[in-house]
């Protein structure tokens, strides 16, 4: 019995969602200036991140999405940037700063998500420490974030013909 595939259309549907960073758990402007010693201790461990760059309407007009094996390392960066100029994390910055001059402002969101299985794998905030896991979910990410009409300040979506980074 041979059955026709083209019809069916397969659809994966995992529930991630982003959750605002609040102003509680990390000052509004972190990438602006040096984090408070006396504020909120920052997130800590492997998180998948994202910045939202909203123009003076509110309406998201840029993000940036990332991983990193220590959130509060990664803040410190955005902090304090790093002294090579073409980093990425400077050029971040200077987007920033070109938002905020113009009445927008930059949101830090974290993603969250129920814990769910792939091909035997389970995907859970606790796995995140694994970096193969990491990548694949900011990969995925990144490929539905190119559906929501707004640019995406990631160097391998920049439209310049950049290899993609394989994982």
């Amino acid at each position: 019995m041979s059955v026709d595939f083209s019809q069916l259309s397969p659809t994966l549907n995992i529930n991630l969602h982003w959750e605002t960073v609040s102003e509680r758990d990390v000052p509004a402007q972190i990438h602006k200036s040096p984090y408070p010693k006396s504020a909120t201790p920052a997130p800590t461990g492997p998180q998948i991140y994202r910045w939202v760059l909203r123009n003076c309407n509110g309406v998201p007009v840029a993000m940036y999405i990332g991983q990193t094996r220590e959130m509060k390392r990664r803040l410190y960066g955005y902090c304090h940037g790093h002294q090579r100029p073409t980093d990425q994390l400077n050029r971040i910055r200077d987007k920033f700063r070109e938002v905020e001059s113009s009445g927008g402002s930059v949101e830090l969101q974290l993603l969250q998500f129920d814990p769910f299985s792939l091909n035997g794998f389970e995907f859970s905030k606790k796995r995140l420490a694994f970096a193969p896991a990491r990548h694949m979910l900011e990969n995925l990410l990144l490929c539905e974030a190119r559906t929501k009409g707004v640019e995406l300040l990631n160097k391998d979506c920049d439209g310049a013909g950049r290899n993609v980074k394989l994982v």
